[in-house]
């Protein structure tokens, strides 16, 4: 003990940090980081509804009158409203060309459906009187959104406004010429007309086909009553892939008048003053308010828009963030900053003293520990509680042997549990039976009493917790035994 009082100065010098260790530690408080990451992401999304609030409060009381247009010339806010007219245009169509289902069908790979339809009447005087008219009143179903709005009125699950152009009409009226005594008279002898249906694939091509054959029967009766008997008859339904050029060119040009729109859009902005970008940037803020606001009504009578409030995914992701980093953070400070060793190792290699036996009680780990643990390969000492006890025992009593000590006192923490009293009690009662006089002091310096106990043994043991006991504790307690030149004779360390 001649050098103890410099050795157990230099913690700080001497302490070195095990990465994983400190690993350990922070899965160990793993739930603490759960609990900060929950915090702050709570936090933060937070905080980001209550600024789109304010944002939305922002938003409700513009109005296009509020808009401030007192700065420009009739010229300049002719030009705005041109960039606007475009940018309505541009937007209207690219949300066609997004949307549009023949705009989507690979014209190389067109899914294509024919109906070949023959009207039948059996009275040749009717065919003259109302074939012409029923072949017209069924163009007209098909063509002007008629025979669309009923399927879709059946379920069919597809936008209306894009299905029209999918189904193409053609009637076919045959007619022969008779000669008689009062001249050439042309004579209708039969009516039909063919569907083309197109679609992206064969499935939904089929899908749209059948049910324009629905609806036609259905038709069928209708003019039956209110134009003239006759039959409808399906004479044949195919069904093939095709190579559709004119479909290829109508796609290039949709996509080439965008191009050039926003060509026009740039040029036309780059002409503008900061005064007339700014009076656009608000008239374009609030068509999109407009677009995406839910109405309310305001005091006034008058109609404002506000948006709902949302909370941001990014913030509460970004919270969640800070709280793990904050929280891995205060445990790396906690442990490095912590006035207590972490095993027994660390005690005999900063204040080079004898570890006697090494006590482990079962620890309750948390799922995060226990993966850990697993993924590094740490494992726990293999020895049995009994058998580190007599590990222990044995060590203690050959030290004793070996020094010739004939009085011990064990001293250690103030607050030892249960479990480690019964162990300090069985070293006693084992030194016994040795002839080794062993006495339990909880703490040296804080009983004039220990003190003079102190001074009538020959060594010292003490006891300590792992992450319990105080280094600042301890190293009182070796001043203390260097004062009344007292020999420490090592430490028992329960981890």
């Amino acid at each position: 003990m001649d050098n103890q009082q410099t050795d157990y100065k230099k913690w700080e010098d001497e302490r070195e940090i095990s990465l994983g260790e400190v690993m350990r530690e922070v899965f160990r408080r793993f739930p603490l980081v759960i609990i900060m990451a929950v915090i702050c992401a709570v936090i933060a999304g937070g905080y980001s509804y209550m600024h789109s609030g304010t944002d939305t409060a922002e938003e409700v009381v513009t109005t296009e009158d509020e808009i401030a247009t007192d700065d420009l010339t009739e010229d300049e806010l002719t030009a705005v409203n041109n960039v606007l007219k475009v940018q309505e245009n541009l937007d209207e169509q690219q949300e066609y060309v997004n949307n549009s289902i023949l705009m989507q069908i690979n014209a190389y790979d067109e899914s294509t459906v024919i109906l070949q339809y023959h009207i039948d009447i059996e009275n040749s005087d009717d065919i003259q009187l109302y074939g012409q008219d029923l072949l017209d009143s069924y163009e007209s179903y098909v063509t002007n959104g008629a025979l669309v709005s009923d399927f879709v009125s059946n379920g069919y699950d597809e936008e209306e406004q894009y299905l029209g152009e999918l189904i193409s009409f053609n009637g076919n009226v045959e007619t022969t010429v008779n000669n008689s005594l009062e001249g050439t008279v042309s004579v209708i002898s039969s009516v039909s007309f063919d569907i083309q249906v197109i679609h992206t694939d064969e499935q939904s091509v089929e899908a749209l086909a059948e049910q324009i054959e629905s609806c036609l029967k259905n038709y069928e009766i209708s003019l039956c009553e209110s134009v003239g008997d006759h039959t409808l008859t399906l004479v044949n339904h195919s069904c093939t892939k095709v190579v559709d050029k004119s479909l290829w060119t109508y796609k290039t040009e949709r996509i080439s008048s965008i191009s050039s729109m926003q060509n026009t859009l740039e040029s036309l902005q780059e002409d503008m003053t900061d005064d007339q970008l700014a009076v656009l940037g608000q008239y374009i803020t609030l068509k999109a308010t407009e677009g995406d606001a839910d109405e309310v009504a305001a005091e006034d009578g008058e109609t404002v828009t506000a948006a709902t409030p949302s909370v941001s995914k990014k913030y509460l992701a970004l919270g969640a963030i800070v709280g793990i980093v904050l929280a891995i953070l205060y445990i790396f400070l906690r442990f490095i900053m912590s006035k207590s060793f972490n095993s027994a190792e660390e005690l005999r290699d900063v204040y080079s003293l004898r570890i006697l036996g090494e006590v482990k009680r079962p620890e309750k780990k948390n799922i995060f520990l226990k993966a850990w643990d697993k993924l590094t390969g740490h494992r726990e000492s293999a020895l049995s509680a009994e058998e580190e006890k007599s590990i222990l025992i044995s060590n203690l009593k050959n030290v004793c042997k070996e020094k010739q000590i004939g009085k011990i006192l064990i001293s250690g923490d103030r607050d030892l549990p249960e479990e480690d009293q019964a162990l300090v009690q069985d070293l006693i009662e084992d030194l016994s039976r040795e002839e080794i006089a062993a006495v339990y002091a909880d703490n040296l310096i804080h009983s004039a009493e220990m003190l003079d106990l102190l001074a009538k043994q020959d060594a010292v043991l003490f006891v300590e917790r792992a992450r319990v006991s105080r280094r600042d504790v301890l190293e009182e307690q070796f001043r203390v035994c260097d004062d009344y030149s007292v020999a420490v004779l090592g430490a028992v360390v329960i981890s």
